[in-house]
């Protein structure tokens, strides 16, 4: 038997285009693989198997998520450990491959930021109040005092405004991720976990 090769070229999803190069060595039993750019360049991953396959995950994306969308794997007898499959998965990988296939990953930083938010903006909100008592109790001269007390309210509203649009895009972010993992619910077989 003598050495060989298998050169696949492959496009991602925007387009970009890739050259896949296996060497094949069977008298040594070795197999190093590379990722190149289609118009040339430098290697992009390689030779090593290992961050060959680390640039492909990367690229396109898990294995367990290629094989429960790509085509379903069929048991085999002459193979006693079953194949991986979505329907005899976790509960967690199928949670894990579904977050993966809708991008629900993107929400939570949003979930995250309009929490922050809304908790900064109350803490405002509550310093506002604590000024607007302090002012209250030692304004001596009511001119000043109605002058303020309106400069308050003004900035009072700007918060309250300000915290209510922090609270809509929480719900907003919150409701997208419930409807996103509903989604991932209904989909699941009758009596399946």
């Amino acid at each position: 038997m003598k050495a060989g090769h298998i050169t696949l070229d492959w496009s991602e999803a925007d387009g970009t285009r890739w050259v896949s190069k296996v060497l094949v060595d069977p008298k040594t039993n070795k197999t190093e693989a590379s990722l190149h750019p289609y118009n040339g360049g430098p290697i992009e991953a390689g030779p090593l198997q290992k961050n060959y396959l680390q640039a492909l995950v990367k690229k396109l994306g898990s294995l367990d998520l290629f094989l429960c969308t790509a085509y379903a794997v069929q048991d085999s007898r002459s193979n006693a450990t079953p194949p991986w499959s979505f329907l005899r998965a976790a509960k967690n990988d199928r949670r894990a491959v579904m977050t993966e296939i809708l991008t629900l990953g993107r929400y939570a930083p949003w979930e995250a930021f309009a929490k922050d938010q809304a908790a900064l903006l109350e803490k405002q909100l509550e310093g506002t109040r604590q000024q607007l008592l302090v002012l209250q109790a030692s304004a001596e001269d009511v001119e000043t005092y109605r002058a303020a007390l309106a400069g308050m309210d003004d900035f009072i509203d700007g918060v309250r405004t300000a915290l209510g649009k922090a609270k809509d895009r929480l719900q907003e972010a919150s409701g997208a991720l419930d409807k996103a993992q509903g989604v991932g619910r209904r989909r699941r077989r009758p009596g399946a976990s």
